[in-house]
């Protein structure tokens, strides 16, 4: 298996107000993180997925979303820890041994596209570590206790999205690090930065949005829709 995707699905969701976790609730007859997960899975660029869900959620998991995906390209359902970081390095350390490539993606990004996924896996491979990024289309403020303190040059400004991909044994050894060093990072990329590594920048989509919030649900169900009536 060259390359595996870890999907990151263990987070509560508190910003979107439902009583139960963000990635099971439902876009258009499907859950978030079904639809996440189907999208690697009919991708010819991904050997297999890693799933980290939160602890104590195997058997819904099984029963709600495998339901709906099948288990085509799974290789394991690994309980998360406390913090994403932690979610990711759980599932890091079951990779199997022929795993050369490692994508990791949120669990609630189902829009991405399989170009993208293509795209990553690619670059990583040739590169060692990617990111697909969105240039700042607005001007860009650094503000502290709500006073301006800079205007920053949104030429330089890019929006990380995932999936992030590396080779293998750099992922490993910048999340190695990050634990010996007690280091949070506030994505993949910025624990292979900290290894003074450089990370290199593909193209993101628009389309492939984080969903944390009702708004952002409604946004995606109209994109959604926008494609399926594209593929008609």
């Amino acid at each position: 298996m060259k390359t595996i995707v870890i999907i990151a699905a263990g987070g509560r969701g508190h910003r979107m107000g439902e009583s139960i976790c963000k990635q099971f609730l439902e876009l258009k007859g499907m859950s978030i993180i079904a639809r996440t997960i189907l999208k690697f899975q009919t991708c010819k660029a991904v050997d297999g997925v890693i799933i980290g869900i939160t602890a104590g959620e195997e058997d819904y998991f099984k029963e709600k979303v495998l339901s709906e995906t099948g288990e085509t390209k799974l290789v394991k359902l690994v309980s998360g820890g406390e913090e994403r970081q932690d979610t990711v390095w759980n599932c890091l350390k079951v990779l199997p041994e022929r795993c050369e490539i490692v994508l990791v993606h949120d669990g609630v990004r189902p829009l991405v596209s399989e170009q993208l996924i293509e795209k990553v896996a690619e670059t990583a491979s040739e590169k060692g570590a990617v990111i697909p990024a969105l240039p700042a289309e607005e001007t860009t403020k650094k503000v502290s206790d709500g006073v301006v303190m800079e205007t920053l040059n949104r030429k330089e400004i890019w929006l990380a999205q995932t999936p992030q991909g590396f080779r293998r044994d750099l992922i490993v050894e910048a999340y190695k690090k990050a634990r010996k060093k007690q280091l949070r990072g506030t994505d993949d990329a910025s624990l292979v930065e900290a290894l003074g590594r450089k990370v290199y920048v593909v193209k993101g989509e628009k389309q492939n949005m984080k969903i944390t919030t009702p708004f952002d649900l409604k946004i995606a169900l109209r994109l959604l829709e926008d494609i399926d009536r594209k593929i008609k």
